[in-house]
């Protein structure tokens, strides 16, 4: 610490890091920091949007108003009890306790409000004629009626886009769509029937739509999904608002694949990443290649391709401080920040997502313009509560929780990770040179913590979803973190400014240079995605109970290497790690690929070459069974019919047969038994039931290939397949 001595003062300490008087809480008693700091964090919005939060996700998942009744049933349980004499008279001199006691009041309160509006919206959505359709659906085949294909209904009419299309293995689309009077739900299109203007359709247009409905494995507020069963047709364009946002997206895509931008597209060093471009500032990855996608997946980064809180968050950092350079009041620099909010919604679209990063952005603001943790945590806690309140298909959507887990961990614990980390290079220094920590080296290191801090807090829901834990995602994110901001300002003012251009009349190809500032950052980012995703993953079984094993181990890792906790404990956790790979429970291996071509919904009757087939029984029942090439033409039943497989017959592969000569096909119940099994041809998964049974797929969804390359095949959900020299085809559901 350094001395200043003004004439007539006592010495005051300056922080030589933060080159800044200390706060005002320390230099006046009376000050409202001071008062705010002997009155504690302000955590009096935490505990309802907790209750709001957990009571809306429980609506959703009972699809009944009970939790509201019981909320209501709380409220006044404990009211009474605390209005009562005998009570009232015990609390008097503890004040604390009666403080805890109307806090729990008003969070049950406020939960059965959120609860009731909920439980309105699940009573309209249910009382939907697609839903009761589908509801018809799956009660007849309880009762036992022949229902071989699954509980189905049918849709026939128009669709709004409500975000981008996403292409999946195998070529299917899949893209939000929203249908009036029931809500917002997803539309998978099948290679066959997608089409490139689909592909290119804006949020907001408006398609003409024919599709089958099926209930959905995740949980929602419109617990379905649609499936084309022909090419969807554009009927009209994006009007109003959504217009306008239409517009400054196609320009960013058209800007980033025109005049230098194509060329430096067609350099080998800077070969996709020029799609990084737009799916960063408007989170649009139409354009960019599955294997590149794959890349971002791997390293960790996929969170740049969406749009996030961390997008709004590094705006609103960018253009504080550059008005804080140039001298402009607090209420000035606030009303930079509402603009830089309201041109970033312009250009990304009042969407679902937008309206999540664009809180979780303000809690950032808060965090950066009043330098308050407690502050920050209010606006969380504010912030939430709006956010289930306004939509409450939020509360059991995995980027909410992302969202809330980085948000807390970037408030609370970044600036304390910020502080060991500049303690800890000021020890350095002072041995090294002599000198303290400069202040571009103490912004840097809690750039650092809190990019290191957002990337743990957020792990745990990754296994949670995935079940896999990329070792690469810390270092990958502390490596780029310099160039997100750089490129989103950039990107976000060329765009604004392109748009312009181009509405004047200007070449696309002239406006394209005004994306060349950012390639270096774009071209970086993806340098670094590519070369962190040729490292292997952790794959765990995934799940709640795996993510809380993750989250304690991280955290006894860190109390450990910060000293809080002894530092044997870093070797005791690695060799539990170790055991539980040995074991099997956890597998080191390259990271999940892509689902080899033709892939989904191929002719099994043109495949000349096969080892293995799986079809279906024939028997009227919903079994499968295992076919083996003999030389000649063999029937196999498919939902889509009953067709004739070729003669077959392929090179045998070391590893992969058995004694009789036929590879070797391990049939399982459940995708986490797959993922054990270590030497196969082909593994088959049997379990044809949801997630209500019991006995359903994990949330995250179904492994195309083991950790080993082993190929996984479900034909209750993909239908018949054949083993193949190019990989596995399988052929699609019934249409």
């Amino acid at each position: 610490m350094s001395v200043r001595q003004h004439p007539g003062e006592q010495n005051q300490p300056v922080d030589s890091v933060a080159g800044r008087r200390p706060p005002e809480a320390a230099r006046d008693p009376r000050s409202p920091d001071a008062q705010r700091a002997r009155r504690g964090p302000d955590l009096r919005l935490l505990l309802p949007a907790a209750a709001a939060w957990a009571a809306t996700a429980m609506t959703i998942l009972l699809r009944g108003p009970w939790v509201a009744v019981a909320a209501v049933g709380l409220a006044v349980v404990v009211a009474a009890v605390l209005v009562s004499s005998r009570v009232r008279s015990y609390l008097r001199w503890r004040g604390a306790l009666q403080t805890v006691g109307w806090n729990l009041v008003v969070a049950a309160a406020i939960a059965s409000l959120a609860a009731a509006g909920t439980a309105l919206q699940v009573h309209r959505v249910d009382s939907h004629p697609i839903m009761r359709e589908l509801s018809s659906s799956e009660s007849t085949g309880q009762q036992g009626e022949k229902n071989e294909e699954g509980a189905r209904g049918h849709y026939r009419g128009e669709v709004t886009i409500a975000g981008g299309a996403r292409v999946l293995n195998g070529g299917s689309l899949k893209i939000p769509v929203r249908i009036t009077g029931l809500g917002e739900l997803p539309l998978f299109v099948n290679d066959r029937h997608r089409s490139p203007e689909l592909l290119s359709a804006q949020p907001g247009t408006t398609l003409e739509l024919a599709a089958t409905v099926r209930a959905d494995e995740r949980p929602g507020l419109v617990p379905a999904r649609l499936s084309a069963t022909r090419q969807p047709s554009i009927t009209a364009e994006p009007r109003g608002v959504m217009g306008i946002s239409a517009r400054l997206r196609r320009n960013i895509n058209e800007l980033a694949s025109t005049g230098p931008m194509a060329t430096l597209a067609n350099q080998a060093w800077f070969s996709g990443a020029e799609a990084l471009i737009p799916g960063m500032l408007i989170g649009d990855i139409s354009q960019m290649p599955q294997d590149i996608r794959q890349h971002y997946i791997v390293s960790g980064l996929s969170h740049l391709t969406a749009v996030s809180g961390l997008h709004v968050a590094v705006l609103i950092s960018a253009v504080t401080i550059a008005a804080t350079a140039c001298g402009v009041s607090r209420r000035g620099r606030w009303i930079i920040v509402m603009g830089t909010l309201v041109a970033f919604t312009m250009v990304v679209g009042p969407l679902p997502s937008i309206l999540r990063a664009g809180f979780m952005g303000l809690v950032g603001a808060v965090a950066v313009l009043s330098s308050r943790w407690s502050d920050s945590l209010a606006a969380l806690g504010g912030a939430v509560l709006a956010l289930v309140l306004i939509r409450p298909g939020m509360a059991v959507e995995y980027g909410l929780l992302l969202s809330v887990l980085a948000t807390v961990a970037i408030v609370t614990a970044g600036p304390r990770i910020g502080r060991w980390l500049i303690l800890v290079w000021g020890r350095f220094t002072q041995r090294r040179w002599a000198r303290e920590p400069r202040v571009v080296e103490g912004m840097l290191l809690r750039a650092l913590a809190v990019s290191f801090v957002a990337d743990v807090a957020t792990q745990p829901a990754i296994v949670m979803m995935t079940g896999i834990v990329s070792p690469a995602a810390v270092p990958a994110n502390l490596a780029v973190g310099w160039a997100v901001a750089p490129l989103m300002v950039l990107a976000l003012a060329a765009c604004l400014v392109g748009s312009a251009a181009l509405l004047v009349g200007m070449p696309a190809g002239l406006a394209a240079w005004l994306l060349v500032p950012a390639a270096p950052a774009a071209w970086w980012i993806h340098t670094v995605a590519e070369r962190c995703s040729r490292t292997w993953v952790l794959h765990t079984p995934g799940g709640p109970w795996w993510a809380l094993a993750w989250a304690a181990m991280l955290g006894a890792m860190i109390l450990a290497a910060m000293g809080v906790l002894w530092w044997q404990t870093i070797p005791a956790l690695i060799a539990c790690a170790m055991l539980l790979v040995r074991i099997g429970t956890w597998q080191l291996g390259p990271y999940e690929a892509a689902a080899p071509a033709p892939g989904w919904g191929s002719d099994l009757g043109a495949e000349p070459h096969w080892a293995v087939a799986v079809c279906g029984a024939g028997d009227g029942t919903s079994g499968w069974q295992l076919r083996y090439s003999t030389g000649t033409r063999q029937p196999c039943q498919t939902p889509r019919g009953k067709l004739t497989l070729q003669a077959g017959g392929v090179v045998e592969k070391e590893g992969e047969q058995t004694a009789a000569g036929e590879p070797k096909v391990v049939t399982v119940n459940s995708d986490a038994q797959a993922l054990s099994v270590r030497e196969a041809a082909l593994i088959v998964v049997l379990d044809c039931e949801g997630p209500a049974e019991g006995t359903g797929r994990r949330s995250h969804g179904r492994p195309s290939q083991t950790p080993g390359g082993v190929p996984v095949h479900y034909p209750c959900a993909d239908g018949a397949g054949l083993l193949t020299p190019k990989g596995l085809v399988v052929s699609g559901g019934p249409r």
